[in-house]
């Protein structure tokens, strides 16, 4: 095995041990030489994985060894391992995850209203053009969905937010399995929005088209919501049949 390959192999068991909590805030992690001994490998790439677990933010390497962080001093990219540790993931994660991206799109359609070029606007009515669509596939409705939401982030010119936005993107969106069916709503409750969102961009009316986006997105996000719960709970009466 490559070290590369050796060493995140290791970094992904160090990281998943921290994320399931075997390993609490303050830990010390076992030391080179035990997790040299345990995956059988030299002392490199027992190194290297550390380092990228601490680049993580969920470890500290000092003098004497590697201690865990507080989660809450970890970087964006742990929420995309957060997500991966169950099948399907966790609804409280998804939904806090709902409530961030959310925020984001609402905060960029406000401010896009109220500093968009016309060029930019036009861009977000050509993006809900496609949205409005009454018999979208889901795959075609989550394109033009993201597409939206790029072109209200652009068009609030806040260079902060849309590093936010692809940071959620490529941890959250990216890594969602069956996202096109799960972050969508039915068509009885799109094309109206749809129609009613692209109408204040028109106008310039910030605040409807605030409320517009939040209510849009709290429908996405509680129907994705719902459909995880139903799947986690079938899986745990599958679990409990077998066992």
């Amino acid at each position: 095995m490559a070290p590369d390959s050796q060493s995140e192999r290791i970094a992904r068991d160090l990281r998943s041990d921290i994320l399931n909590g075997r390993y609490q805030a303050g830990d010390r992690l076992p030391s080179e030489r035990e997790l040299a001994q345990k995956f059988h490998v030299q002392r490199g790439p027992v190194r290297e994985a550390l380092r990228k677990v601490e680049q993580l933010g969920l470890a500290e390497i000092r003098p004497g060894g590697a201690r865990v962080c507080p989660l809450e001093s970890a970087s964006l990219d742990i929420v995309g391992h957060l997500l991966e540790l169950s099948e399907p993931p966790d609804p409280e994660m998804v939904r806090m995850v709902f409530e961030v991206s959310s925020t984001l799109l609402v905060l960029a359609g406000r401010l896009g209203a109220e500093r968009g070029s016309e060029e930019d606007i036009a861009r977000c009515l050509e993006s809900l053009e496609r949205l409005a669509q009454p018999d979208l596939s889901a795959a075609d409705e989550h394109k033009y969905l993201l597409e939206v939401s790029d072109a209200l982030v652009s068009a609030s010119g806040n260079l902060v937010l849309a590093l936010a936005h692809k940071g959620i993107r490529l941890q959250f969106l990216e890594r969602l399995k069956d996202r096109e069916h799960l972050l969508r709503t039915s068509a009885e409750v799109r094309l109206p929005m749809v129609a009613a969102i692209s109408q204040a961009l028109q106008e310039r009316d910030a605040e409807t088209v605030t409320k517009l986006l939040s209510g849009l997105a709290s429908q996405v996000a509680r129907d994705a919501i719902q459909t995880l719960e139903t799947q986690t709970k079938e899986k745990q009466l599958r679990a409990g049949e077998s066992s």
